[in-house]
């Protein structure tokens, strides 16, 4: 296990169960019997040579082909209990313990199973891990030089070596650190990728000097020309820590030389270097900087975009425009490119260059959205026919199977004041695509807009006559949308009796009608709203509506009088305690809701918490809500 493979199963228990995992996928697939054979084999042998490196991963993954987590912990404690019991029994448990992060536990377990088999160096070097993550680093570091001493493997030993390093930092002891990491380096002088671990663990452990010369040393004798990229980069990176600017940017720009034009790692160094001048705001350093590498790599487009990027932004147009005009020609058909530069032309107001740059871009690429890219230049320059003529050149170049395209094409035609050619688009969208109720609701609402009120109107009311419930409220919002209250009121009106028992429907019809203000049409579906609700919460929504629809329509009065006649329902029976209560009946009110409380609970006592409270009566409120609370469902 490398360094890193160690920092992660000290964070991540099941790190190395997943990269066994992983070698574990090319093997056949077993049955259920088979994986269990398997991992009770390998147990015997761990219990003969117990480790918790690779063997243990095997026989931990085994074991969960087929059964569970808490049947291994109970299996592996039976074992380490029985009266049989050897060392390697209790060991197997407490490298399992140690994977769980039980770590008190197995630090009993590694005590007992070491005092009958000291010269185990794996036991204690699994043991200095579990003291490390219960922070006991004096402990750890003791246990590990008790396992480097006991003979361990050249794995153990170097796993043992690496954790000793990283725990003498912790415990503030840099120079012993220093001196294990440099026998580590100086035994294993070819292992690249033990310095790289251990570059990372200086930068965890906040050693940044000592990971700058970690990673120059190893930048000596690094040959890859691709891992020398990314080892400068590192270098730029731990300067940049340093708040060494040039430095950073001395080591970013060597990257340059070997990495291709316009690659990903071009692109990744040019970004740390820009980072390191903006974060000071040097914006005209930079734009030297590009300006010197230019002198070095004339032929990379990048850095001539990043100049001109630089030079706009300081204001410097002329000069940012000479630029582009410099780097255009080293890349002729990079689409991406112009269209940048007709970007960076209209935001610097150069709009008729920017609309001959589109127009001999499109000669190149016969994709139709550019077209819509040129019509809004050309609006722009108020060249009101060109403009036009792009937009209907994009729709006979756009696909025709659908709406979406004339949608569109119609939609940019209103923005830009070709109101009757947008209007006779629409027309022929919700003819050709009859079917389609977001084509005619776009001709009904173009039609509004155009001041054809009437014609709306029409198309609106044909397109509601047979919608189910949920597209004939999006009709009605898309009427109401348009200040036409009365008509949206009408529309749903005419529906009320396709949907009488439809909460939704009835709530909005009821709102609709008060926009109207029509609100007397409301009142009956108002009521059947109230009837509709079935719980504490749906009930006060639907009072407070009906309350509020009968004060609108002015029949309050006429309602409570019917109401005290009537053989009321129990949703009824709270709307009529609302009504008294409001006429300052109080005592009527509440009689009225402890009759609905004896015989539906829970309604009742809802509705008296509403009224009580209403009334500022908190103490009654807070009684009823107990009652409330204590009713059966």
């Amino acid at each position: 296990m490398k360094i890193s493979g160690l920092l992660l199963s000290l964070s991540f228990p099941f790190f190395s169960a997943s990269v066994s995992r992983a070698q574990d996928a090319a093997d056949p697939p077993l049955s259920a019997a088979d994986s269990a054979g398997k991992a009770l084999r390998y147990y015997e042998a761990l219990v003969k040579r117990p480790t918790g490196g690779y063997l243990f991963d095997r026989f931990y993954n085994a074991w969960l082909d087929t059964q569970t987590l808490d049947e291994l912990e109970k299996f592996l404690t039976e074992r380490a209990n029985a009266a049989e019991a050897t060392t390697g029994h209790r060991l197997i448990l407490a490298f399992y313990l140690v994977r769980q992060n039980a770590s008190a536990k197995a630090l009993e377990l590694f005590t007992k199973a070491l005092e009958k088999d000291p010269g185990n160096a794996e036991a204690w070097y699994q043991k200095a891990l579990a003291e490390s993550r219960a922070t006991n680093v004096e402990q750890a570091l003791k246990d590990l030089e008790k396992s480097l001493a006991a003979r361990p493997t050249k794995e153990t030993a170097r796993e043992a070596r690496q954790l000793q390093g990283r725990l003498l930092v912790r415990a503030g002891r840099n120079g012993d650190a220093a001196k294990v990491w440099q026998a580590l380096l100086a035994d294993y002088p070819d292992d690249e990728e033990l310095q790289e671990d251990l570059v990372e663990i200086q930068l965890a452990e906040g050693l940044t000097e000592e990971a700058l010369q970690t990673v120059q040393s190893l930048l000596e004798k690094t040959k890859d020309p691709y891992k020398r990229v990314q080892r400068r980069l590192r270098a730029g990176d731990i300067q940049s820590r340093l708040s060494n600017r040039d430095a950073a940017i001395a080591a970013y720009a060597e990257c340059l030389a070997d990495v291709g034009s316009d690659s990903w790692l071009e692109k990744e160094i040019l970004s740390q270097i820009e980072q390191m001048y903006r974060k000071e705001d040097a914006v005209a350093e930079l734009r030297q900087k590009y300006e010197d590498f230019i002198k070095l790599h004339p032929q990379r487009v990048a850095l001539r975009r990043g100049l001109a990027k630089v030079q706009a932004e300081l204001g410097e147009t002329e000069a940012a425009l000479k630029t582009w005009q410099e780097l255009l020609p080293l890349a002729p058909g990079d689409r991406s490119l112009r269209e940048a530069y007709v970007q960076m032309l209209a935001e610097n107001k150069q709009i008729g260059e920017a609309v001959t740059q589109l127009q001999a871009l499109i000669a190149l690429e016969p994709d139709a959205e550019l077209l819509l890219q040129l019509a809004e230049l050309q609006w722009r320059a108020d060249k009101k026919d060109d403009c036009l003529k792009s937009l209907r050149a994009y729709l006979a170049k756009a696909d025709a199977t659908t709406e979406t395209a004339a949608l569109r094409v119609a939609s940019q035609m209103e923005r830009y004041e070709f109101k009757d050619a947008a209007l006779v688009l629409y027309a022929e969208t919700a003819k050709k695509f009859a079917t389609s109720e977001t084509a005619l609701l776009a001709h009904a609402a173009a039609l509004h807009r155009a001041d054809k009120k009437d014609e709306a109107r029409a198309a609106w009311r044909v397109l509601a006559k047979d919608a189910d419930g949920p597209r004939l409220g999006a009709i009605a919002r898309g009427v109401a949308a348009r200040e036409e209250h009365g008509l949206a009121e009408e529309l749903l009106a005419a529906r009320l009796k396709d949907f009488p028992g439809d909460p939704t429907f009835l709530q909005f019809y009821c709102e609709t009608a008060i926009r109207a203000e029509k609100p007397e049409g409301a009142v009956a579906p108002a009521r059947a709203l109230l009837n509709l609700a079935r719980d504490p919460v749906s009930l006060d929504s639907a009072l407070a509506n009906a309350v509020r629809v009968l004060d609108r329509a002015g029949k309050t009065k006429d309602t409570l009088a019917a109401l005290k006649k009537e053989t009321a329902t129990v949703q009824e029976k709270c709307l009529l305690a609302e009504l008294l209560d409001k006429s300052g009946d109080l005592k009527a009110a509440e009689a009225v809701l402890r009759e609905v409380a004896a015989a539906d609970a829970v309604t009742g006592h809802a509705a008296l918490v509403r009224v009580q409270s209403a009334r500022g009566e908190f103490k009654n409120a807070a009684e009823s809500q107990e009652a409330l609370v204590k009713a059966p469902g």
